[in-house]
């Protein structure tokens, strides 16, 4: 399915459990900050092989409306399921954000004619959870991005209350915005297909309650300091193993008026607990939100592997295959950014109506 400005498809989890002590994440990133060398990446999990030749019928970057139908063909078979990514191949490069010296890591849709096809990728930003490199992000980035969003991973340090480490903070909103604004006029690859109009938000655990109040266009302590101007872009957040959750008082209610969010929340989580995440949720003040809830998956369920170095651990066991979290986490968090910043209509069947029934490993809490 072809992305194009011609279609229009369309949470504070404890403070302590997400800051820990002041040990910093050890890991290596994935290719030295500030390189601008285009990386290309395997196929995304259970993509097919694109062999064919650029505007084919089976070129996945080829629009359903395009390709000429078989007459035999059963009426909707040109149609993939909508939970199916719209790329199957995606791409990665390290870059370091111009404003703020961050090193990030950008993955993007990579199909064959990306050069010379009209394209226009909103902007997705993930905020790494508390000490969590962002290397450990690759997978779920590259789903997401094979969903349509260009997305925007990267290593912030600041100050908590616990010391400094890798910590964010709402400027880092601004920070990907303006860098991306600035690909789209010179990047080799994506200049010219960004459409640096629309600005979802990812977000895990610590980077997720950083995410939220971006999209409420507050500033509080410890994760903001010195003020926050909310970018008029910015449209929708899905933010995983997050909640509302101070460390003393009640759960506040999240005025999410203009914008929507989804939850997603592991019911085994150890850190960020799902009565948490249900009440967060129930305390959102209007549709459109979502609350999915991922059977057998623990606070690292959209991350490479689980506990990653340099993070403080979740004592409770994921149960299912880590690659089965990601991937389930990545495609309804994509879905519910699709269905609410781009208008896409059968992603919001999906999020709200059929995809609970068609996923054995979610359960869906959900206004649209």
């Amino acid at each position: 399915m072809r992305i194009s400005t011609a279609v229009t498809l369309f949470t504070l989890p404890l403070l302590i459990a997400c800051s820990g002590d002041a040990q910093e994440s050890s890991g290596a990133t994935q290719a030295d900050a500030g390189s601008d060398a285009i990386a290309q990446d395997s196929a995304v999990p259970d993509a097919p092989a694109n062999d064919a030749e650029p505007g084919s019928d089976a070129d996945p970057g080829l629009d359903a409306a395009d390709a000429e139908p078989s007459e035999d063909a059963a009426p909707d078979a040109a149609a993939p399921p909508v939970e199916q990514p719209l790329f199957a191949e995606v791409a990665s490069y390290a870059t370091t954000l111009t404003a703020s010296g961050d090193p990030a890591d950008v993955y993007y849709p990579n199909p064959a004619d990306l050069a010379t096809g009209d394209y226009a990728f909103p902007i997705a930003a993930l905020l790494q959870g508390a000490k969590v490199d962002k290397q450990y992000y690759a997978k779920y980035a590259g789903i997401v991005a094979s969903y349509g969003f260009v997305v925007v991973v990267p290593n912030h340090e600041s100050m908590s209350i616990t010391g400094t480490g890798l910590y964010m903070q709402p400027s880092v909103v601004n920070d990907v915005l303006g860098h991306m604004k600035l690909e789209q006029q010179g990047h080799p690859a994506l200049a010219g297909k960004l459409d640096v109009d629309t600005l979802v938000l990812l977000g895990h655990s610590y980077g997720g309650v950083v995410a939220v109040q971006a999209l409420q266009g507050v500033c509080q302590f410890p994760f903001c300091t010195g003020g926050f101007d909310r970018p008029s872009e910015l449209k929708a957040g899905a933010l995983f193993a997050t909640n509302m959750k101070p460390p003393f008082g009640a759960i506040p209610e999240t005025d999410n008026t203009g914008w929507a969010l989804g939850l997603v929340q592991g019911d085994q989580d150890g850190k960020a607990k799902l009565p948490d995440t249900v009440e967060t949720y129930e305390k959102v003040t209007s549709p459109p939100k979502a609350l999915v809830t991922l059977a057998g998956v623990n606070h690292y369920g959209m991350c490479d592997m689980n506990n990653p170095p340099g993070a403080d651990a979740d004592t409770a066991a994921t149960t299912i295959d880590q690659a089965v979290a990601v991937e389930t986490a990545a495609r309804w968090s994509a879905l519910f950014l699709r269905a609410h910043a781009l208008g896409d209509q059968a992603a919001a069947t999906y999020v709200h109506q059929t995809g609970d029934a068609a996923d054995p490993v979610v359960t869906v809490m959900s206004e649209q």
